[in-house]
């Protein structure tokens, strides 16, 4: 990540690092770096979650846009150029893209096509956390990041956490645009012959788009959608005596399920 943002042909103003490491590992590792720009790093050992990172980050920052780069994952050398140029010429408040591999095939999730306005409905298949470019402002309307909602969150929830905040960005009236042009790389997640840890994960991605579904009162078509594909897919694995492909699916059928009806819970309470 460190790398592919010293080459980019537009350099970022400032890179914020929270670390919630327990040791010193980022220290050893950004000494090593030089790059054109400042760097602030703020250690949180005892802060968890990812959200609350992006949270503790973002009111560092002092740029006019904000960007949420993965850990371990790259850009092509034009990729900041090219966000802010969407954004400013098509007047957004808020620019998604998508994950790609090195070819440019979408990996990771499911992504449009065709470059689009963002709404309720193509939400969950317009962007990816790591692909966001936010004006600032926009964030301050948002007040950030659900804490709860997202990887190292102490709910189970743990993924969503960018549709909660585009759906309550595109409540406050923000303007949320979508260009699959604009992409950053990643590996793929191993999907062919999911391992128990991989399933493990897959339980809580699928029980966070559940829960942020339910709590945004997606009708239950919406659930039905969601759940049914996957059941599908366990199904036909299943036929074809991938059980470990088939339990991944239905992994994320079942979860995605009791994510929704949570969700509906806590919003009715």
């Amino acid at each position: 990540m460190l790398e592919s943002l010293s080459s980019q042909t537009l350099k970022p103003s400032e890179i914020i690092i929270v670390d919630q490491n327990d040791d010193t590992r980022i220290d050893e590792l950004l000494s090593s770096y030089k790059l054109d720009c400042s760097i602030k790093h703020l250690h949180h050992s005892e802060m968890r979650g990812l959200s609350n990172g992006r949270n503790a980050g973002w009111e560092q920052a002092t740029g006019d846009f904000v960007l949420f780069a993965d850990d371990d994952c790259w850009y092509p050398t034009d990729f900041l150029e090219k966000g802010l140029c969407i954004l400013q010429n098509v007047k957004a408040d808020i620019i998604c893209g998508r994950a790609a591999d090195d070819s440019g095939r979408s990996i990771n999730g499911r992504f449009e096509g065709m470059p689009q306005w963002v709404n309720r409905s193509n939400i969950w298949t317009t962007q990816i956390e790591w692909v966001v470019l936010f004006r600032r402002v926009t964030l301050q309307l948002t007040e950030g990041y659900a804490a709860h909602i997202g990887i190292g969150a102490a709910s189970p929830w743990q993924s969503a956490e960018g549709q909660e905040i585009t759906l309550n960005a595109l409540s406050k009236g923000a303007k949320i645009y979508y260009d699959p042009n604009w992409y950053g790389h990643h590996a793929e997640m191993p999907t062919q012959a999911p391992t128990p840890q991989i399933i493990k994960k897959a339980a809580g991605y699928a029980r966070g788009m559940g829960y942020v579904l339910g709590k945004n009162n997606y009708p239950y078509t919406s659930l039905l959608k969601w759940s049914g594909r996957p059941l599908i897919g366990a199904c036909l694995h299943a036929i074809g005596l991938n059980w470990a492909r088939s339990r991944y699916y239905r992994t994320i059928a079942a979860n995605r399920m009791r994510g929704y009806f949570e969700g509906r819970k806590s919003e009715a309470a």
